[in-house]
């Protein structure tokens, strides 16, 4: 089934409309002390022993965000939302972003003068990301980012100057509610802050309102802590001043703290903000050190409780965590594309956590494999397989695995991305876990079709898979194991590539593992290499693959007893000399003593291996014979499977015509032959006729014609409309005649002559033949049997017959005319 793919919707955000004059008038909020203490807002002020934690209530509001031209749209809460912001949207749409100076060279020390400043803004350098392993530099302290006074943007000064300040004096009220108010007052207050930050945004951070944001960031308080980060998120939306306020103001910690936070409003808007501030184009300069140190505790994003499988209560859990990967990923490209080894490493990782995530459900997964290649995140992973770091190579694969094990589509998003290469390239690396890693991945995508198996044999991976098979780490050699045996079930042109790169010596030394995983994938890549190609048995034989194949067939795991014996059905199949190594490794006592307790399709390949045997040489059917297995063909002739009771006769058959045709003659199986001589299906008719005339061309003991049905049986059939039925079944009579008296009269008894004379003049020469010469033994016998030949009007039906080209019938019927006409007198 195709999934859907994600889709985006729009995001709505609320408007706050508090009545911010009717706060002002509360008079618990207010007093003319507190209002002195505006000039120095930030003063420690010492809260009242009776605000106690028992005064502090929660708050459910939702959380609110402002675009970027500080629209401001319909109520909505975000916790109903599906999908946030799109980060890149409100970067392109600042319109007032101001340029930002460069650093010169001389500002560093000369040891890291190369890199200049540290500045994600700048276009993903691989060649220096992935080839050389940067030391960050140590930052001078003339580059520590100082609180500095944020310009009023000009679009943004207010014609009165009175009105502005009066504004300020309103946001510097509200600290008072937040430094002394109990909570649900601090809650009011932030609430009411923080939608200044709306359309206000100079004016709060003039008020120095933003340290209070950052101050109650507190992921323990978390309604506190929704109205304090949503104020950030507005921020983040307007120019490059506004966002550096943020940075001054320390917040960047703090944000990337809320990513962690138990609530995903918190998480997803905390994303929303250093989504808007780390991708802007002209973020500032003095991206710096410690920055980078902050931006390193990604590494413990977002680590929430896991579910192993997915309920009604998480699905929506999921469906939120989903839109927090989406809200971010711009963040991580950004910094995967860095030009520093040790930011991309904890980037990837930290995305790699993310997307390892439990959620018990392929569909999710399937949105996050979705997320990453509409991000275009693959060529980013795919330049790390190339890097000199080992770290990194191997993130790179990871991210690339987890792309690859989703549907074909996501595979082929892998395979267009060129990474097939690189990915067979990194199998011969020294290091095992890159190894690892690089063979998972290639696992992944030959699971996929026929076509994309081609793409990594094209690759040259089947050659290196083989290779690996000799490792003596074991999850190294399981997993060449594994993608060998997918690359296997392909097409015959695959199944040749494997043959081609001597899979074989090195696949069969895992049917003796103890691990029954890489026996198993063993067995399906040899069985899949031998199947219809014959020729290839003997290679299998020369590397010792039939004794643990044999050892196999009593495995306690059916599947791979199963597939041992559909490999030796395969050799069985083969020459003389496929069927003889069977034989000499003694497969054939287990197989018949197998026989007693298999059903269905295992009884028959069976089956099929000791017909198949038995129609070899006389040696390896006297095997079969020795070992007991005549009587439990004999039981398969009673069986309703067709094709496994054709087999059979035909297997007898064969027997009839050596010299071991004597084990046929005894009762129960001449009862089981004779039994299918009822069989609707002509072939298992013929063959059975066929054994009994070879059996009745030297023995027609009374033994052998008293058998039950045999005589009446034979004659009914020589009125068959099947020529060759007939045919054979007047040969077994004519070879009956030939016995004693009492012989030819079981035959008479049956009402052979009429059919025999009818049958003088078949068209059939061997039919024909066979009739007089029954006709001919008749007249051999007593008067009365004479008498009878006359009696079923045979002397018209002779004498036509005296005019035969055919000299040795002429002779015949003269002679046959010439006893009737002497006992006649």
């Amino acid at each position: 089934m195709v999934l859907p793919v994600y889709e985006e919707k729009e995001v709505f955000f609320k408007n706050f409309e508090k009545d911010f004059k009717n706060f002002e008038k509360h008079e618990s909020f207010l007093s003319q002390k507190f209002l002195n203490n505006i000039e120095n807002p930030d003063a420690k002020i010492e809260r009242p022993s009776s605000f106690s934690k028992g005064h502090f209530t929660s708050n459910s509001n939702g959380i609110q965000f402002a675009t970027q031209n500080n629209e401001i749209s319909n109520s909505f809460k975000f916790f109903d939302q599906t999908k946030l912001p799109n980060p890149m949207e409100a970067a392109t749409h600042n319109t007032q972003n101001n340029a930002n100076s460069e650093i010169s060279d001389s500002m560093l020390c000369a040891e890291h003068s190369c890199a200049k400043k540290y500045c994600l803004c700048e276009s993903p350098s691989y060649n220096i990301a992935i080839n050389e392993c940067k030391v960050l530099p140590s930052l001078p302290e003339y580059l520590v980012p100082k609180n500095k006074n944020i310009e009023v943007a000009e679009g943004k000064i207010t014609n009165n100057h009175e009105n502005r300040n009066d504004k300020i004096k309103e946001i510097k009220a509200l600290f008072v509610a937040i430094n002394l108010g109990t909570q649900k007052q601090a809650a009011e207050a932030l609430e009411t802050l923080s939608a200044f930050t709306v359309e206000d945004k100079n004016d709060v951070i003039e008020a120095k309102a933003v340290p209070y944001f950052v101050r109650h960031l507190d992921t323990k308080k978390i309604n506190l802590c929704k109205f304090s980060v949503q104020a950030l998120a507005n921020l983040s939306c307007g120019t490059n001043e506004q966002k550096q306020a943020i940075i001054d103001a320390e917040g960047m910690d703090p944000l990337i703290k809320c990513l962690n936070s138990t609530d995903l409003h918190i998480q997803a808007t905390a994303a929303f903000t250093l989504s808007n501030i780390i991708t802007d184009n002209k973020f500032p300069n003095n991206f710096d050190i410690k920055f980078i140190d902050d931006l390193c505790k990604f590494l413990e994003l977002i680590n929430a409780e896991e579910h192993e499988f997915v309920t009604e209560g998480n699905i929506e859990f999921f469906k939120q965590r989903l839109n927090v990967l989406n809200t971010a990923l711009p963040i991580f490209i950004k910094l995967l594309g860095c030009n520093y080894i040790a930011i991309c490493t904890f980037s990837a990782r930290t995305l790699l956590n993310f997307t390892n995530y439990k959620s018990g459900n392929e569909s999710h997964n399937y949105e996050q494999r979705e997320a990453l290649i509409r991000f275009n995140t693959l060529p980013i992973f795919v330049q790390f397989l190339h890097s000199t770091d080992q770290k990194l190579c191997k993130l790179g694969a990871e991210a690339i695995k987890f792309i690859a094990a989703g549907l074909t589509q996501q595979k082929q998003f892998v395979i267009n991305a060129n990474a097939v290469p690189a990915l067979v390239k990194l199998l011969l690396t020294s290091n095992m876990e890159t190894c690892l890693e690089a063979i998972k991945t290639l696992s992944k995508i030959v699971n996929g079709t026929n076509d994309q198996k081609q793409v990594v044999i094209d690759a040259g991976g089947c050659p290196l898979f083989v290779e690996l098979l000799s490792f003596s780490d074991s999850e190294i050699s399981t997993e060449a194991l594994k993608a060998l045996a997918s690359i296997s079930t392909g097409n015959l042109k695959h199944q040749k590539a494997l043959y081609e790169s001597e899979s074989i010596p090195a696949v069969i030394q895992f049917l003796n593992d103890s691990n029954l995983q890489k026996c198993n994938f063993a067995l399906v890549i040899l069985f899949n290499i031998i199947n219809k190609a014959p020729e290839r048995n003997q290679d299998l034989i020369k590397y010792g693959g039939i004794p643990p194949l044999i050892k196999l067939l009593i495995n306690e795991d059916q599947k791979i007893s199963f597939i041992a014996l559909r490999i030796l059905e395969n050799i069985s199949y083969g020459s003389t000399k496929d069927k003889q190594a069977i034989v000499q490794a003694f497969a054939i006592p287990l197989l018949i003593k197998l026989l007693d307790i298999s059903k269905g399709n295992t009884y028959r390949i069976i089956m099929n291996i000791l017909i198949n045997i038995g129609m070899g040489t006389s040696e390896q059917r006297s095997a079969i014979i020795e070992a007991g297995g005549i009587p439990y063909f004999c039981k398969v002739l009673q069986s309703s499977d067709t094709d496994l009771v054709k087999n059979v006769i035909k297997l007898f058959s064969i027997v009839s015509n050596t010299s071991q045709k004597q084990i046929l003659t005894k009762g129960n199986i001449l009862n089981s032959i004779i039994s299918v001589l009822k069989s609707s299906n002509n072939f298992i008719v013929e063959h059975s006729l066929e054994i009994l005339q070879n059996i009745t061309a030297e023995n027609i003991s009374d033994e052998i014609l008293s058998t039950f049905g045999f005589i009446p049986m034979t004659v009914y059939l020589m009125y068959s409309e099947n020529p060759l039925i007939v045919e054979k079944a007047v040969g077994i009579n004519a070879n009956i005649s030939k016995g004693t008296n009492t012989q030819k009269q079981l035959l008479i008894d049956a009402g052979i002559i009429p059919i025999t004379v009818k049958l003088l003049n078949s068209t059939d020469l061997n039919v024909s033949k066979n009739a007089i010469k029954i006709l001919d033994e008749f007249v051999k016998g007593t008067n009365d049997q004479i008498e009878a030949v006359i009696n079923e009007g045979a002397i018209p039906a002779l004498q036509s017959l005296l005019k035969s080209s055919n000299t040795s019938i002429s002779k015949i019927v003269g002679n046959i005319l010439y006893k009737i006409i002497n006992v006649s007198k």
